[in-house]
């Protein structure tokens, strides 16, 4: 039977190792495609990476543009508030192919058409996930807390990894929560769960911890 228990300490992994072991396939919706193999797991010491096995092919590059949306710009914006959250109109929930280009309405997204996988491990990624598949996440109840730092922010990055010292754990035994970039936020930093979207000029430890606790479990699935 396929263990979903996750490893509790964050993990720091590149791209590709996302698309080449933590992207798992499955899910409870009609949508599914039948017949993909039953994923073994493994998991390395340290909190340095934490990987299972691939069942998928490995994402193309296509796989890894990001999609096309309404972008409220392209760079971070420092003028607006701390701690704006705001509800997301619903975009629904259907999966489409893996590796086709979803358009959304909102950007980032926080509902609408995803992926038949979703990304596995709990951790901060150094390169972005693609929102086909964060939505995934979403719908089963994580927390998505992706920078924006063109000019790189060594030290925003290790606060909100530190997030991971003090997120309590969802109900499956660990923290739903990725941290990742993309560079087409509208705000240095934004979060996301299903259906809502906080957006911070600066990293904000309590913010960020209500976001999290008030939405974590929370999505249209009760899943992993």
């Amino acid at each position: 039977m396929f263990d979903c228990r996750k490893n509790k300490r964050p993990v720091l992994v590149a791209l590709a190792v996302l698309i080449g072991a933590t992207l798992a396939c499955g899910g409870s919706t009609p949508e599914e495609p039948a017949g993909e193999p039953t994923p073994t797991r493994r998991t390395l010491g340290g909190a340095t990476a934490t990987s299972a096995a691939p069942t998928l092919e490995p994402l193309t590059e296509e796989d890894t543009q990001t999609s096309g949306g309404i972008f409220v710009t392209t760079e971070p914006s420092d003028a607006i508030a701390i701690s704006l959250e705001s509800p997301i109109f619903d975009e629904g929930r259907a999966h489409i192919e893996r590796g086709v280009q979803a358009d959304y309405a909102h950007f980032p997204p926080s509902s609408g058409l995803h992926w038949p996988v979703w990304v596995e491990e709990a951790g901060k990624y150094t390169d972005p996930i693609p929102p086909e598949a964060w939505v995934h996440n979403l719908e089963h109840g994580w927390v998505v807390m992706a920078f924006n730092c063109p000019d790189g922010c060594a030290d925003t990055e290790a606060q909100l990894l530190g997030l991971f010292d003090v997120a309590p754990d969802s109900q499956y035994g660990y923290p739903k929560l990725l941290i990742f970039p993309n560079d087409r936020l509208p705000t240095k930093i934004v979060a996301l769960a299903w259906g809502w979207e906080l957006d911070l000029a600066a990293f904000d430890q309590d913010a960020l911890l209500d976001f999290y606790n008030r939405h974590v479990d929370d999505g249209p699935e009760d899943a992993p």
